[in-house]
Protein backbone atom coordinates (compact mmCIF):
# COMPACT_ATOMS: atom_id res chain seq x y z
CA UNK A 1 0.00 0.00 0.00
CA UNK A 2 1.07 3.57 -0.49
CA UNK A 3 0.52 6.85 1.30
CA UNK A 4 1.02 10.45 0.23
CA UNK A 5 1.79 13.68 2.03
CA UNK A 6 -0.29 15.71 -0.44
CA UNK A 7 -4.06 15.41 -0.11
CA UNK A 8 -4.33 16.40 -3.77
CA UNK A 9 -2.15 13.55 -5.00
CA UNK A 10 -3.82 11.21 -2.50
CA UNK A 11 -7.22 12.01 -3.99
CA UNK A 12 -5.92 11.73 -7.55
CA UNK A 13 -4.43 8.31 -6.83
CA UNK A 14 -7.62 7.06 -5.19
CA UNK A 15 -9.68 8.05 -8.23
CA UNK A 16 -7.13 6.63 -10.66
CA UNK A 17 -7.13 3.31 -8.77
CA UNK A 18 -10.93 3.18 -8.88
CA UNK A 19 -10.72 3.67 -12.66
CA UNK A 20 -8.31 0.75 -13.08
CA UNK A 21 -4.90 2.41 -12.89
CA UNK A 22 -2.09 0.59 -11.13
CA UNK A 23 0.00 2.22 -8.42
CA UNK A 24 3.29 0.56 -7.61
CA UNK A 25 5.50 1.60 -4.69
CA UNK A 26 9.15 1.68 -5.73
CA UNK A 27 12.30 2.98 -4.08
CA UNK A 28 11.74 6.72 -3.65
CA UNK A 29 8.64 7.01 -5.81
CA UNK A 30 5.31 5.65 -6.99
CA UNK A 31 4.83 4.49 -10.57
CA UNK A 32 1.25 5.21 -11.65
CA UNK A 33 0.08 3.52 -14.86
CA UNK A 34 -3.17 3.60 -16.78
CA UNK A 35 -2.73 0.87 -19.41
CA UNK A 36 -6.13 1.63 -20.97
CA UNK A 37 -4.97 5.19 -21.78
CA UNK A 38 -1.18 5.36 -22.29
CA UNK A 39 -1.37 8.98 -23.54
CA UNK A 40 -3.00 10.21 -20.29
CA UNK A 41 -0.19 12.34 -18.83
CA UNK A 42 -1.41 12.34 -15.22
CA UNK A 43 -2.55 8.73 -15.45
CA UNK A 44 0.94 7.55 -16.42
CA UNK A 45 3.49 9.28 -14.26
CA UNK A 46 6.14 9.00 -11.59
CA UNK A 47 5.35 10.55 -8.20
CA UNK A 48 8.53 11.29 -6.26
CA UNK A 49 8.46 10.92 -2.47
CA UNK A 50 10.25 14.28 -2.18
CA UNK A 51 11.78 16.98 -4.35
CA UNK A 52 14.76 15.67 -6.30
CA UNK A 53 18.17 16.46 -4.89
CA UNK A 54 20.32 18.85 -6.92
CA UNK A 55 21.75 16.94 -9.86
CA UNK A 56 19.10 14.20 -9.76
CA UNK A 57 16.44 15.57 -12.14
CA UNK A 58 17.89 13.93 -15.26
CA UNK A 59 18.02 10.60 -13.44
CA UNK A 60 14.33 10.85 -12.57
CA UNK A 61 13.51 11.71 -16.19
CA UNK A 62 15.40 8.57 -17.21
CA UNK A 63 13.51 6.55 -14.59
CA UNK A 64 10.24 7.73 -16.13
CA UNK A 65 11.50 6.46 -19.49
CA UNK A 66 12.29 3.06 -17.98
CA UNK A 67 8.89 2.91 -16.28
CA UNK A 68 6.98 4.02 -19.38
CA UNK A 69 9.01 3.04 -22.45
CA UNK A 70 7.68 4.66 -25.59
CA UNK A 71 5.50 7.16 -23.70
CA UNK A 72 4.88 10.28 -25.80
CA UNK A 73 5.16 12.47 -22.71
CA UNK A 74 7.16 12.96 -19.51
CA UNK A 75 5.18 13.47 -16.29
CA UNK A 76 6.83 13.62 -12.89
CA UNK A 77 5.07 14.79 -9.74
CA UNK A 78 6.54 15.68 -6.36
CA UNK A 79 4.63 14.60 -3.26
CA UNK A 80 5.13 17.55 -0.97
CA UNK A 81 3.08 20.03 0.98
CA UNK A 82 5.66 22.82 1.07
CA UNK A 83 5.84 23.55 -2.66
CA UNK A 84 9.43 22.33 -3.02
CA UNK A 85 10.04 20.84 -6.47
CA UNK A 86 13.83 20.84 -6.73
CA UNK A 87 16.56 23.05 -8.13
CA UNK A 88 15.20 25.19 -11.00
CA UNK A 89 18.44 25.07 -13.03
CA UNK A 90 18.69 21.29 -12.61
CA UNK A 91 15.08 20.83 -13.71
CA UNK A 92 15.62 23.07 -16.74
CA UNK A 93 18.78 21.16 -17.70
CA UNK A 94 16.71 17.96 -17.65
CA UNK A 95 14.12 19.71 -19.86
CA UNK A 96 11.50 19.59 -17.10
CA UNK A 97 8.98 22.41 -16.75
CA UNK A 98 7.44 23.37 -13.43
Amino acid sequence: MYSTKSLGFGTDLMILALQGSTIEQRAGYLAVATPSDPDFHWGNFVLLDRAPAKGAAAGWAAEFGRSFPGAPHLSIGVDSTDGAVGDAADLAAAQLDV
